[in-house]
């Protein structure tokens, strides 16, 4: 059975005075299975992941023919600098050092640790997701910066209070669309 069965999703779009204008079938929010490469820590749902080189197993299709079966895994840490890359999703559960846990790579609208809003670069919707000095946190910058390094755009501002749910001063939205 593919992974995409369960990707097909059922959306209808409608402008602000309820004329609906689009229906159909999307494939979104990629979820992945990701082992915590981190020494000790653990990765905490809502922090930014990014792959770890150094611990992944990409498949070697040329041992195929072996007694060994082929196997893989991606491997992931916490954001945790400015230059951060290789962008993989936000957590969507708690990941303990050493084991899996599932991710939220592209095409996930999700809530994501992030400086306090006061300390964001750019708090605005809009602006790209991107690393930050701090384990897990991302930051928010007015425009997209080198390749690699921006988790989505933001489309919900930290510290935004919307109906019954007040804002966060330490999340954000995001649209995950790593690049």
């Amino acid at each position: 059975m593919s992974q995409a069965v369960d990707l097909d999703r059922s959306w209808t779009f409608f402008d602000a005075s309820g004329t609906k204008y689009w229906s159909g079938v999307l494939i979104t929010g990629q979820t992945r299975f990701i082992y915590n490469a981190e020494a000790s820590a653990t990765i905490a749902a809502g922090e930014a992941v990014i792959a770890s080189a150094a611990t992944t197993s990409w498949p070697h299709w040329d041992r195929a023919a072996s007694s060994e079966p082929v196997k893989g895994w991606q491997s992931g840490v916490r954001v945790a600098a400015v230059a951060s890359v290789a962008y993989i999703g936000v957590a969507l559960e708690n990941i303990p050092a050493g084991k899996e846990g599932r991710v939220g790579g592209r095409g996930y609208q999700v809530s994501a640790k992030s400086l306090t809003a006061a300390s964001l670069t750019s708090n605005t919707v809009g602006a790209a997701a991107t690393g930050s000095a701090t384990a897990g946190s991302l930051d928010a910058v007015a425009t997209e910066i080198l390749q690699g390094r921006t988790l989505g755009i933001v489309l919900m501002p930290a510290g935004v209070t919307i109906p019954s749910q007040s804002g966060s001063l330490v999340y954000i939205g995001v649209d995950v669309n790593p690049h």
